[in-house]
């Protein structure tokens, strides 16, 4: 620790005073540090003797201190909340409640863990949880983390999970078998869509006011992002381009509302849809409905309400797969289903990450290009709409 930092650090003021001594009067200085639990009082004849004693105090308590597994995890946090999202911090701060809350392991020095301590905690926790193939990769991946971090910042001398990693095998022969859904369960069949455009219909006539089920029909037609249907605006189409340059982004912190901000796309980037007749159609539906409620705002899907936000569209999908009696299904399976389908009527995987959005290992490190013109993208989502639309 720089004497600089213990000294900007140290929470007491530090006071000269006079005393009384044999009929003498004496200088002295004062402060106050913590000595188990309580506060004791430190005098000095000078500013530099107290300094140089709380220098020495605290250097001595830092040596001394012990850094737990959730220490060095608070640490590392602090350290990721400068480059990750509060979405991000919020997911790691869920998944540690769920993996190392109220366990020995998080209480354990971190300097004396070892790779029996790791083996037994990680054997420990996959039968306790019952936990599948994938969270115990995940659990994995934050005892890996947070050790190198651990390592790389003189905690540890040696970081013990280069030694577990050939054993993890063995542990996941103790976990669930994944269940991996299909296709059929990770995208939308035409009859399905059939039974939900039908719905829409329906609920068009009865509910004029009720605006959400536009922006499902526009994720089945578009396969873009939810937050990028919150987030679009009338402007964002011009000249029959729809360009994707912002998505709506959710933040939670625990013991807070959760707030809604629109921000850039998931990968930074602009991205050129063109207009199909069938999005051309849909579009000009919301502009007049909007505008019989009178609720036509600067973003395409809004009601009385304002601008819809993403969470309402995702459960308007779920909530009328209910309605309707199919197996439920997200936005995201919109998006899985346009480009299945755009891959199926033979469109190039660097085509097709650059319509959706996909990096597609950031098409190759960005040494692949997509030189298609807008004409071929929109022939190939003419071509999908039209499937995807007539099921019969």
């Amino acid at each position: 620790m720089k004497k600089e930092k213990i000294l900007a650090e140290h929470p007491y003021n530090i006071n000269k005073t006079n005393v009384v001594s044999n009929g003498k009067t004496y200088e002295i200085w004062i402060t106050f540090v913590m000595k188990n639990g309580k506060r004791s009082q430190i005098k000095r004849k000078t500013k530099e003797a107290i300094e140089e004693y709380l220098i020495e105090f605290y250097t001595a308590e830092e040596q001394n201190k012990i850094v737990t597994f959730k220490d060095c995890y608070n640490e590392w946090t602090g350290f990721k909340k400068q480059i990750v999202s509060d979405n991000t911090i919020y997911r790691y701060n869920t998944d540690y409640n769920r993996f190392f809350k109220d366990t020995e392991f998080e209480n354990m020095n971190i300097v004396i863990i070892n790779e029996k301590d790791i083996i037994l905690y990680l054997s420990n926790i996959v039968k306790e949880k019952k936990l599948y193939h994938r969270a115990f990769k995940t659990l994995c991946g934050y005892i890996k983390e947070i050790f190198e971090y651990a390592e790389s910042n003189r905690i540890i001398n040696i970081n013990p999970y280069i030694y577990v990693k050939p054993k993890l095998k063995l542990i996941n022969k103790l976990c669930i078998v994944d269940v991996y859904k299909n296709s059929d369960e990770r995208t939308i069949s035409n009859n399905d869509i059939e039974i939900l455009l039908d719905k829409f219909q329906s609920d068009y006539a009865s509910k004029p006011e009720y605006i959400t089920p536009y922006a499902v029909e526009f994720a089945i037609l578009t396969g873009c992002r939810v937050g990028e249907i919150s987030a679009l605006r009338w402007q964002d189409i011009e000249n029959g381009i729809i360009t994707i340059r912002s998505s709506e982004k959710s933040h939670r912190t625990k013991g807070k509302p959760i707030t809604h901000t629109i921000e850039g796309t998931k990968t930074g980037k602009e991205r050129k849809i063109p207009v199909t007749s069938a999005m051309a159609d849909l579009l000009a539906r919301v502009e007049k409905a909007e505008n019989n409620i009178g609720s036509k705002s600067e973003f395409v899907f809004s009601d009385k309400g304002g601008r819809i936000i993403s969470a309402n569209i995702s459960n308007c999908i779920r909530k009328k797969c209910l309605q309707v009696g199919i197996s439920q299904k997200s936005i995201h399976a919109c998006r899985r289903t346009v480009n299945s389908t755009l891959r199926c009527l033979g469109m190039s995987p660097t085509v097709a990450a650059s319509l959706m959005g996909h990096t597609e290992e950031v098409n190759e490190n960005c040494y692949t290009y997509d030189i298609s013109v807008l004409d071929t993208k929109k022939n190939m989502l003419e071509k999908t709409n039209t499937l995807l639309l007539n099921a019969k």
